[in-house]
């Protein structure tokens, strides 16, 4: 079972190393949240493998149009450096990087989201070789996605994980601009309750032996440091190999040093025991970083990765001592490379010279420390009555090792394939259309459907509860019923999925909507059409070139991009804007509100006011602010979409006709508390500034 380290910075990666891990993953600057430069990264990749390393390099981050390109020429660059694997969380750069490198392992991010046998589905076929398991899935789940894969599987053991299922876009919208400012970690009021909460998760710590990591089926253990120090790094790869190694669970001393150092804020096992509800980080208590300068163990462990070298490359030593020839000692390694060096000619042994021997040779080649490299035989051959220092063996065995080091940096080949070109479509000249969506059947009513929409989307419970409800959408002659797939759902319930969609084919409902990859397949398979909302993240022409391949008739775009940027995509299916509504900026597995409340509100340090609605038992946390674009619609009528897309989320029935004919240009409605979102450039997306918190990354927006 290999054990792989998140790490962040260049020190980070020597100590996890330097402690025994078997891989490691780090961020690139440009593409993921945190990590190394490009020709940092090209550095690491040498170091990781002449010391049989595996090096992983995340850009997981969505990438909009002109950002893909030069993801993928960076990508190349790398891969010819020799870095070993690729993770990725946007399926047009995953299926983009497979066509471009056909040979080099990829890997599917956590931030898709894949949770079940179809997701693992689609991925495969979108070139993944390994699946990033999200931390949210408990033990059943995780055995359930282990059973029905061909694929390597990778969960996470320690460390902190974010609290969202698929994207979040809380810091993006509500927080600090983009980046991850850690707006989750923040105390919020639940009004519904009276209490401080936050939609944050304590870190994962799964204490379990071994063997029960193996019983799941999994191939690698994840430790998430990636935002810690070095020394945490270290101290976590340490802990772990040594349980793995040992077949022994970590020692609860060992634990506890870890978690009382670096993660004083609590750690928790309930995901992995299905309580979510039990992995909310707590609110009513304050922490302090303790004083680990003080206490000496920062130091203590700099001291033991500092220098230090893990001895994990096998190497195979053959020895040489021959009359009149010059001794020679060659190492080869697992590959097969080999490097040799070559020393003294022998003396006869005599007048003091001690005759050297196999078991000498043995003892002075075997004294490998210091090196990445482990000596597990030696082979002699020896004539008796020779001479030869044991200077003489240690220099021929440093420089074997040496060359061989060298050989082991060479730059490995690397078979490029070639892009297609992309479905280019022509631009719509005609102004968009409209759609809308409902989170709840009494939002509906007879003037609403009057307006005449392209599309009704309504939830699928919603739908067979009240499927009355949507009778004056069918009878007016032009919109289509789309019902809304759950973002996701257990293994369990996947027969209980199949069963309403069959059951929808019955209300002749053609049409579904899936917010995750785990649905689009087994909607396609029941033959309905399928539309894409924001779950999807469809940020450049790829994935839409992916969904159109998938049989996808339309796509919601992503609200972070700017319009310019929608503007220059090659749109091959119809594709919305999100034009209007209350932006689901964090779904979460643990519960946001009040027991037995289905719907509650969070408050934030600002007085912000965030909507929490329920979905099959799951948390969305809705925007404070509503997205308004009505008053710039000319704004959108050359970007060649299909349709603007108009979100109900709190309003009752009366606010989404007003908001329905403002964007038709028959009334003159304006929220209260609205925002233009990320579209513009150069706009700050908030209504008033707010001081930026110590250490967060991005920049201060506006409320």
């Amino acid at each position: 079972m290999e054990l792989l380290t998140w790490v962040s910075s260049a020190e980070a990666l020597h100590a996890a190393v330097a402690a025994g891990a078997d891989a490691v993953r780090v961020g690139h600057r440009d593409y993921s949240l945190t990590g190394l430069g490009q020709e940092e990264l090209k550095k690491a990749a040498v170091w990781c493998r002449v010391r049989g390393v595996r090096l992983s390099v995340a850009m997981d981050l969505p990438l909009p149009g002109k950002s893909f390109r030069a993801a993928l020429d960076a990508a190349l660059d790398l891969a010819r450096a020799g870095v070993s694997s690729f993770c990725v969380g946007d399926p047009g750069f995953l299926r983009a990087l497979r066509l471009l490198l056909p040979e080099l392992p990829l890997e599917a991010s956590e931030r898709l989201g894949i949770s079940d046998a179809a997701g693992l589905k689609l991925i495969e076929a979108l070139g993944a070789r390994k699946l990033l398991l999200p931390p949210q899935l408990s033990r059943e789940e995780i055995l359930h996605v282990t059973s029905h894969t061909r694929l390597g599987t990778e969960a996470v053991v320690c460390g902190r994980v974010c609290p969202a299922l698929g994207p979040c876009r809380l810091s993006a919208f509500a927080g600090e601009g983009p980046g991850c400012s850690r707006e989750c970690r923040e105390k919020y009021l639940c009004l519904g309750r009276s209490a401080e909460v936050r939609p944050a998760l304590k870190s994962i710590l799964l204490p379990g032996a071994p063997s029960d990591w193996e019983a799941l089926g999994l191939g690698t253990l994840s430790l998430r440091c990636e935002s810690q120090r070095p020394e945490c790094a270290a101290l976590a790869a340490d802990i772990f190999r040594r349980a793995l190694s040992e077949g022994k669970v970590p020692s609860a001393r060992d634990l506890q040093l870890l978690t009382k150092n670096f993660f004083p804020e609590g750690e928790s096992d309930a995901l992995y025991r299905g309580k979510a509800a039990e992995a909310l980080l707590p609110a009513q208590v304050e922490w302090h970083w303790p004083n680990l300068a003080r206490s000496g163990l920062l130091g203590s462990l700099r001291s033991e990765y500092a220098g230090e070298e893990f001895q994990r490359v096998k190497v195979t030593f053959t020895a040489e001592v021959k009359r009149g020839n010059f001794s020679r000692v060659v190492a080869t390694d697992p590959e097969g490379r080999s490097a040799g060096a070559t020393g003294p000619i022998p003396q006869k042994a005599g007048s003091g010279k001690r005759e050297v021997t196999p078991a000498f040779l043995r003892s002075q080649l075997l004294n490998t420390l210091g090196t990445p490299f482990l000596c597990t035989e030696v082979r002699t051959d020896v004539e008796p009555g020779l001479s030869l220092s044991g200077a003489d063996v240690g220099q021929m065995r440093r420089e074997a090792l040496g060359r061989l080091m060298e050989k082991r940096s060479e730059l490995p080949e690397v078979r490029v394939g070639e892009l297609p070109p992309l479905l280019k479509a022509e631009k719509r000249r005609e102004a968009p259309d409209v759609t809308f969506s409902v989170r709840k059947a009494a939002q509906l009513s007879e003037a609403l459907a009057a307006l005449k929409p392209k599309v009704l989307y309504i939830p699928l419970e919603e739908l067979l509860r009240e499927g009355q409800a949507v009778t004056p959408f069918w009878e007016n002659g032009t919109t289509a019923v789309c019902a809304v797939l759950p973002r996701r759902y257990p293994a369990g319930e996947a027969r209980e999925l199949f069963l309403c969609l069959k059951k929808l084919k019955e209300l002749h409902v053609s049409e579904v909507m899936a917010e995750s990859w785990n649905t689009l397949l087994p909607a396609g398979m029941l033959g309905f059409r399928l539309r894409c909302g924001l779950g999807l993240q469809v940020w450049n022409d790829w994935s839409l070139r992916v969904l159109r391949e998938l049989g996808a008739a339309s796509a919601i775009l992503s609200p972070e991009l700017r319009l310019s940027e929608i503007s220059e995509i090659s749109k091959c299916i119809d594709t919305e804007l999100f034009a209007y509504g209350r932006l689901p900026l964090l779904a979460s597995e643990a519960p946001l509100s009040a027991p037995g409340n289905r719907e509650d509100t969070l408050r934030d340090r600002r007085g912000r006011q965030y909507p929490v609605g329920e979905e099959n038992g799951r948390s969305i946390l809705y925007s404070p602010d509503k997205l308004f674009l009505g008053d710039r619609l000319r704004d959108l009528e050359d970007l060649g979409l299909w349709c603007l897309h108009l979100s109900f989320t709190t309003e009752n029935a009366g606010e989404c006709v007003s908001v329905a004919e403002r964007y038709l240009g028959m009334g003159n409605y304006l929220p209260n508390f609205r925002i233009k979102g990320l579209y513009y450039e150069n706009e700050t997306h908030s209504r008033f500034r707010f001081p930026a918190k110590k250490g967060a990354s991005g920049n201060a927006g506006q409320l």
